[in-house]
């Protein structure tokens, strides 16, 4: 089967890299410096939650459009001339070197701009650089919209794949956020998106939960976090077992992303390098013997 690595603006590669990591197993200083806060407790099991609505102070969204109201647009200083000047552009994906940690400021007016917009598919390059260099603001507008945002909506194909990949970029959120290491954890959850998972699909549901559930194994894995494969080994010995088959190979991506943002930095999933190469040489490791049983 051809293999892709996905990269953090992951969509339909998701399903690719879950069924290659399956069936290849079937025959580590964090790379960010930026800090919101401090270290996350050791966790355990871990059942469904309410997830925290987004606040008045983290986002208005009031107007049906894309661009920052005047308002707004009088503390744009505050980002960074390269990221102005793409806000507007659906194609761009930022890299990690490209996107500073955010000021407050620049934060709100991000995420007031990401809930102006419809539809996921036309906000991901958003999602990114709040991803990318936002706090907890960012966690609870990222995490409503896995869990509240689309309620009762029947998204379009696009608009569901680039869903199961947003748990993917919170890991970046989760290399300096607390709170986001602990909604990642509990999403690796089937049962926490039996509950969550509130929009609307064609494809068959207990396949889809168990990517998303997948999908936030990899977040966790993407943060890099000196304790994220204690926690993903927690995930593959008690949760795993009851994801679809479909799914299970992301254990084992989630692991090697793991592997290679501490030893080259997130970028490397963001550059557009082919990294099946790097997946080769990390599965002859006695690190990844582990995750082939």
């Amino acid at each position: 089967m051809r293999a892709r690595a996905v990269s953090i603006t992951l969509t339909v590669g998701i399903v690719l890299t879950a069924a290659a990591s399956w069936h290849l197993f079937r025959r580590q200083e964090p790379s960010s410096g930026k800090s919101h806060n401090a270290s996350l407790r050791s966790r355990g099991a871990h059942n469904p939650r309410p997830v925290a609505q987004v606040s008045q102070g983290d986002s208005v969204p009031t107007k049906p459009t894309g661009r920052a109201t005047p308002d707004a647009a009088m503390n744009e200083a505050d980002l960074p001339v390269a990221l102005r000047d793409r806000l507007d552009d659906a194609s761009y994906k930022p890299r990690e070197r490209d996107v500073p940690l955010l000021t407050p400021s620049a934060e709100k007016i991000l995420i007031e701009q990401y809930q102006r917009i419809p539809s996921i598919t036309n906000k991901v390059h958003l999602a990114c650089i709040l991803a990318l260099g936002g706090s907890d603001a960012t966690v609870r507008a990222l995490s409503h919209a896995l869990t509240n945002e689309y309620d009762g909506r029947m998204l379009a194909k696009s608009e569901h794949m680039a869903m199961l990949g947003l748990p993917v970029l919170l890991g970046r959120t989760a290399a300096r956020c607390d709170s986001a290491l602990e909604f990642l954890t509990d999403a690796s959850s089937l049962e926490f998106w039996r509950v969550h998972c509130r929009w609307r699909f064609e494809q068959d549901r207990t396949v889809a939960l168990g990517i998303l559930a997948g999908s936030a194994a990899m977040g966790i894995g993407m943060s890099g976090r000196p304790e994220a494969i204690a926690i993903l080994r927690t995930i593959r010995d008690q949760e795993v077992p009851s994801w679809p088959p479909e799914a299970r190979g992301l254990i084992v991506d989630a692991a090697f992303r793991h592997a290679m943002v501490r030893q080259y930095g997130p970028d490397v999933f963001s550059s557009g390098q082919d990294t099946l190469p790097l997946f080769f040489r990390w599965r002859a490791t006695p690190e990844a013997e582990e995750w082939s049983r």
